[in-house]
Protein backbone atom coordinates (compact mmCIF):
# COMPACT_ATOMS: atom_id res chain seq x y z
CA UNK A 1 0.00 0.00 0.00
CA UNK A 2 3.01 2.40 0.31
CA UNK A 3 3.73 4.39 -2.56
CA UNK A 4 0.02 4.08 -4.24
CA UNK A 5 -1.82 7.44 -5.18
CA UNK A 6 -5.47 8.25 -5.61
CA UNK A 7 -6.23 9.00 -9.27
CA UNK A 8 -7.86 12.39 -9.48
CA UNK A 9 -7.28 13.78 -6.48
CA UNK A 10 -9.03 17.00 -7.68
CA UNK A 11 -12.88 15.00 -7.68
CA UNK A 12 -12.10 15.15 -4.21
CA UNK A 13 -12.50 18.99 -3.84
CA UNK A 14 -15.69 20.05 -1.90
CA UNK A 15 -18.16 21.38 -4.46
CA UNK A 16 -20.78 22.78 -2.76
CA UNK A 17 -19.35 26.52 -1.67
CA UNK A 18 -21.55 28.99 -1.44
CA UNK A 19 -24.94 27.07 -0.66
CA UNK A 20 -26.03 25.63 2.66
CA UNK A 21 -25.57 22.18 1.81
CA UNK A 22 -22.76 20.10 3.47
CA UNK A 23 -19.56 18.65 1.72
CA UNK A 24 -19.23 14.82 1.18
CA UNK A 25 -15.40 15.33 0.22
CA UNK A 26 -15.03 13.16 3.86
CA UNK A 27 -17.20 10.38 1.91
CA UNK A 28 -15.08 10.49 -1.06
CA UNK A 29 -11.78 10.28 0.47
CA UNK A 30 -13.11 7.25 2.52
CA UNK A 31 -14.08 5.51 -1.01
CA UNK A 32 -11.13 6.21 -2.67
CA UNK A 33 -8.80 4.52 0.15
CA UNK A 34 -10.86 1.76 0.35
CA UNK A 35 -11.09 1.31 -3.68
CA UNK A 36 -8.16 2.58 -4.70
CA UNK A 37 -5.60 2.32 -2.15
CA UNK A 38 -6.87 -1.01 -0.71
CA UNK A 39 -7.73 -0.41 2.96
CA UNK A 40 -10.41 -1.90 4.64
CA UNK A 41 -13.19 0.07 6.84
CA UNK A 42 -13.58 -2.07 9.70
CA UNK A 43 -15.66 0.26 11.82
CA UNK A 44 -17.06 4.17 12.10
CA UNK A 45 -16.99 5.46 14.52
CA UNK A 46 -18.36 9.08 16.26
CA UNK A 47 -17.29 11.58 18.30
CA UNK A 48 -19.81 13.76 20.13
CA UNK A 49 -18.18 16.58 20.85
CA UNK A 50 -21.16 19.28 22.27
CA UNK A 51 -18.36 21.84 22.05
CA UNK A 52 -17.85 22.36 18.59
CA UNK A 53 -18.33 25.54 16.78
CA UNK A 54 -21.49 26.10 14.50
CA UNK A 55 -19.65 26.14 11.50
CA UNK A 56 -20.26 27.25 8.14
CA UNK A 57 -21.71 29.94 10.40
CA UNK A 58 -23.37 32.03 7.73
CA UNK A 59 -25.78 29.08 7.13
CA UNK A 60 -26.18 27.84 11.04
CA UNK A 61 -25.96 31.44 12.86
CA UNK A 62 -26.60 33.57 9.99
CA UNK A 63 -29.57 32.27 7.69
CA UNK A 64 -30.17 29.69 10.67
CA UNK A 65 -30.96 27.00 7.50
CA UNK A 66 -28.98 24.33 9.47
CA UNK A 67 -28.22 22.90 12.71
CA UNK A 68 -24.51 22.62 14.41
CA UNK A 69 -23.04 19.42 13.79
CA UNK A 70 -22.17 17.57 17.08
CA UNK A 71 -20.13 14.73 15.71
CA UNK A 72 -17.15 13.98 14.09
CA UNK A 73 -15.80 10.55 11.67
CA UNK A 74 -13.82 8.45 12.95
CA UNK A 75 -13.10 5.83 10.58
CA UNK A 76 -11.07 2.70 11.39
CA UNK A 77 -9.53 1.73 8.73
CA UNK A 78 -7.41 -1.76 8.52
CA UNK A 79 -4.53 -3.03 5.83
CA UNK A 80 -6.52 -6.41 5.35
CA UNK A 81 -9.80 -7.96 5.42
CA UNK A 82 -9.30 -9.24 8.98
CA UNK A 83 -8.13 -6.59 11.41
CA UNK A 84 -6.41 -7.62 14.11
CA UNK A 85 -8.60 -6.45 17.53
CA UNK A 86 -9.73 -7.61 20.94
CA UNK A 87 -13.26 -5.84 22.17
CA UNK A 88 -12.44 -7.14 26.32
CA UNK A 89 -9.69 -4.70 25.80
CA UNK A 90 -12.73 -1.76 25.98
CA UNK A 91 -15.49 -2.93 28.12
CA UNK A 92 -17.25 -0.94 30.13
CA UNK A 93 -19.17 -1.53 33.41
CA UNK A 94 -22.82 -1.89 33.05
CA UNK A 95 -25.43 1.06 33.05
CA UNK A 96 -27.51 1.36 36.32
CA UNK A 97 -30.25 0.17 33.58
CA UNK A 98 -28.33 -3.31 32.57
CA UNK A 99 -27.58 -4.45 36.31
CA UNK A 100 -31.37 -3.90 37.14
CA UNK A 101 -32.61 -5.71 34.46
CA UNK A 102 -30.08 -8.55 35.24
CA UNK A 103 -30.95 -8.33 38.84
CA UNK A 104 -35.00 -9.03 37.53
CA UNK A 105 -33.52 -11.95 35.35
CA UNK A 106 -33.45 -12.53 31.41
CA UNK A 107 -36.85 -12.43 29.73
CA UNK A 108 -35.87 -14.92 26.73
CA UNK A 109 -37.28 -13.42 24.04
CA UNK A 110 -36.53 -11.86 20.46
CA UNK A 111 -36.51 -8.57 20.22
CA UNK A 112 -38.28 -6.67 17.59
CA UNK A 113 -34.75 -6.16 16.12
CA UNK A 114 -33.98 -9.74 15.69
CA UNK A 115 -31.54 -10.05 18.14
CA UNK A 116 -32.19 -13.05 20.18
CA UNK A 117 -31.92 -12.71 23.96
CA UNK A 118 -31.00 -15.94 25.39
CA UNK A 119 -31.18 -17.06 29.41
CA UNK A 120 -26.77 -16.30 29.32
CA UNK A 121 -27.46 -13.13 28.86
CA UNK A 122 -27.25 -12.01 32.34
CA UNK A 123 -23.72 -13.45 32.87
CA UNK A 124 -21.78 -10.97 31.04
CA UNK A 125 -20.31 -8.47 33.67
CA UNK A 126 -19.50 -5.72 31.55
CA UNK A 127 -20.46 -3.85 28.69
CA UNK A 128 -19.24 -3.80 24.69
CA UNK A 129 -19.17 0.38 24.06
CA UNK A 130 -21.14 1.53 21.49
CA UNK A 131 -19.14 3.40 18.25
CA UNK A 132 -20.37 6.71 19.61
CA UNK A 133 -17.27 8.50 21.44
CA UNK A 134 -19.25 10.49 23.87
CA UNK A 135 -18.46 11.81 27.56
CA UNK A 136 -21.00 10.45 29.90
CA UNK A 137 -23.76 13.87 30.27
CA UNK A 138 -24.29 13.74 26.75
CA UNK A 139 -27.78 15.83 26.84
CA UNK A 140 -27.50 16.38 23.40
CA UNK A 141 -27.78 13.07 21.64
CA UNK A 142 -31.16 11.96 20.47
CA UNK A 143 -31.30 8.85 22.11
CA UNK A 144 -33.92 5.90 21.34
CA UNK A 145 -32.85 2.53 22.58
CA UNK A 146 -34.37 -0.57 20.85
CA UNK A 147 -35.48 -2.28 23.56
CA UNK A 148 -38.28 -2.63 26.66
CA UNK A 149 -35.60 -1.23 29.04
CA UNK A 150 -36.21 2.40 28.63
CA UNK A 151 -39.46 2.38 27.37
CA UNK A 152 -41.87 5.33 28.97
Amino acid sequence: MPGRTLSRPDRLLPANKGVPTRSVYHFRLLLKLVDEIGFHLAQECFWYNPAKMPMPAEWVTVRRVRIKDSVEYVWWLSKTPHPKANNRTVLKPYSADMIRLNQRGVRVMTRPSGHNIKASFDQIDAGIPGNVVEPDSADDLLKFGNNSANDV
